[in-house]
């Protein structure tokens, strides 16, 4: 049985990393926060084929788009 692993990036001063792994029906689930600076080390670490962390199944990426802006900073209540 193949895993397919799916990674979603949260951009920003404080990224959100999350990290998928779909096994037939089994889901596992690895959340990461981090500064900046080491969100694309981080991707890296996991895409790199010479040292895998996910070995050879496939990996989809997402990247939200990050927009800074006037509603981001009234946007950090709940709802």
């Amino acid at each position: 049985m193949t895993a397919t692993h799916f990674i979603g990036i949260d951009p920003g001063p404080t990224p959100g990393i999350v990290h998928l792994t779909r096994r037939g029906g089994r889901l596992d689930i690895d959340v990461i926060q981090c500064n900046a600076h080491v969100a694309p080390l981080i991707l890296w670490a996991l895409l790199d084929s010479g040292r895998s962390l996910l070995g050879q199944a496939p990996a989809i990426v997402a990247i939200e788009s990050f927009v800074n802006g006037y509603r981001s900073t009234r946007s950090s209540s709940a709802g």
